[in-house]
């Protein structure tokens, strides 16, 4: 049998909201739990009815992208001031960091495209970056597209010699030309 102590603990809190647990590492993915986003068109599904238990030993937070399903500025001012957060060094990320500083946190972590951080001794994360050209569903959006997208969803890599877990959000692969790796 293996040792339980060994392996992550992913939970789908709702939409891209994964929280990754690893011994006493937390790491929330894209929190988003404020319903009525979007012009009130968006709603958390499956509803979470316990804020307080989706959010419990938080100890790093990830924003994929500054969309308001994957980085709840309501959500993330009841965060404890310790949280470290975990930003993509990308626009418009930096307006992200620029709130999380007027709630009175400090240690946001501004991190590079395509590189390995370690988090603690026996927690390691690599940031993905946009593989979605400009974010469309379909092929007829691209061939039909007269304007360049900007992309800005990304995704996470969490991992250790144990195992791997990958947070992709919205970061979904549309144009395999363009990646090389």
């Amino acid at each position: 049998m293996s040792d339980l102590k060994n392996k992550f603990k992913v939970e789908n809190i709702s939409n891209a909201f994964l929280k990754v647990s690893f011994g006493k590492h937390v790491i929330l993915c894209d929190p988003w739990l404020t319903n009525r986003i979007f012009d009130n068109s968006w709603m958390v599904y499956p509803p979470v009815l316990d804020i307080r238990k989706a959010i419990n030993g938080v100890t790093h937070v990830f924003i994929s992208h500054i969309h308001q399903d994957h980085c709840d500025l309501n959500l993330l001012k009841l965060l404890p001031r310790e949280t470290k957060f975990l930003i993509p060094n990308l626009f418009p990320n930096n307006k992200i960091a620029d709130k999380l500083k007027k709630f009175g946190f400090d240690k946001i972590l501004i991190l590079n495209l395509e590189k390995d951080y370690n988090l603690a001794k026996d927690l390691n994360i690599f940031v993905v970056p946009p593989m979605n050209d400009f974010g469309q569903e379909t092929e007829n959006m691209k061939k039909n597209q007269n304007v360049s997208g900007v992309p800005i969803d990304t995704g996470l890599i969490i991992y250790n010699e144990y195992g791997k877990v990958c947070a992709m959000g919205d970061n979904s692969p549309y144009y395999f030309e363009k990646l090389d790796k």
